[in-house]
């Protein structure tokens, strides 16, 4: 799936899944331009790459459940830090988010386009390193939960066709959760 289409950049990123069905392709001039649009289109998460400035930079985390004023401090000292990254480290930072894209490869470009040399990141399609892969094993043991959802084929038809149609499904499940959160937030402080 190609997420921009190319215009004479002179970088190429392409991801994809563990189960290899797509492939995404982005090119881009700088590691900012690269990382806006996996967020637009939801292959990397803000929330992630959060966590990933927290423990880069030894911040305690801050959650949904913070008072505000700490929260707006936390995203203010991660959106600084995060603009005085080098375009390398954004790069490493982009590899290491590989709850959509687990392979990933990033290129160079000639002026035609064509790739001339592979540089950074920390997957290869090709093969991923065995401690990179304990890292992400043991990343995902400490900070990761997966649930599983079951629905029936017939009478929950529609909501099937729906989680099918999107794009993230992870995204809108979560969005919806945060935001009952939020009203039952509201109501109470209403009663």
């Amino acid at each position: 799936m190609m997420l921009n289409s190319y215009n004479g950049q002179s970088k190429k990123w392409v991801g994809q899944p563990t189960h290899m069905r797509w492939r995404w392709v982005c090119f881009y001039n700088s590691a900012r331009e690269l990382m806006e649009e996996l967020l637009d289109h939801d292959v990397i998460h803000y929330d992630d790459i959060e966590d990933y400035v927290a423990e880069e930079n030894d911040i305690e985390k801050c959650d949904c459940y913070s008072e505000p004023k700490d929260l707006e401090e936390y995203q203010a000292k991660i959106s600084e830090l995060l603009s005085e990254m080098s375009d390398n480290e954004i790069e490493l930072m982009i590899s290491c988010q590989t709850g959509n894209a687990y392979y990933q490869d990033f290129f160079k470009l000639d002026e035609e386009g064509n790739e001339i040399k592979e540089y950074g990141g920390s997957k290869s399609m090709a093969k991923t390193s065995e401690a990179k892969m304990r890292a992400n094993r043991k990343y995902e043991k400490t900070h990761i939960r997966q649930i599983l959802l079951k629905f029936h084929k017939t009478y929950d038809a529609a909501i099937i066709e729906k989680l099918d149609s999107l794009d993230s499904k992870n995204n809108y499940v979560r969005q919806l959760i945060l935001q009952d959160l939020e009203r039952e937030k509201k109501e109470a402080n209403n009663k």
